[in-house]
């Protein structure tokens, strides 16, 4: 099995927590991380803007990818949201039997 680690940020709290809980309630996901940035610098239409986010962070695997890229760009509050993702090894065989049970119960 293939693992990914995708990542977002939004600079609302309740967002974060309401697309977390809902990638674990829909099984997309067994674990969401939120983690709260100081501050973030873009550029957004030609500004330097300068705002408090939270990093979403979305352990999954490769067949949930595009399912979760949707629910993120339905669900975020921004209109271009930041979607990263990166591959990952699971090295713990206990952790690996929890994350697959969580994701195809």
């Amino acid at each position: 099995m293939s693992y990914i680690l995708l990542q977002s940020t939004t600079d609302s709290l309740s967002i974060a927590k309401n697309l977390s809980k809902k990638l674990v309630d829909k099984k997309l996901s067994p674990c969401v991380h939120i983690i709260h940035s100081p501050n973030t610098y873009y550029k957004w239409e030609g500004e330097t803007i300068s705002t408090k986010e939270y990093i979403i962070l979305i352990k999954t695997n490769n067949l949930n990818k595009e399912k979760i890229i949707s629910l993120l760009n339905k669900e975020h509050n921004y209109n271009n949201p930041e979607i990263l993702s990166r591959s990952f090894t699971i090295e713990s065989k206990d952790y690996i039997k929890w994350f697959d049970k969580e994701l195809n119960e």
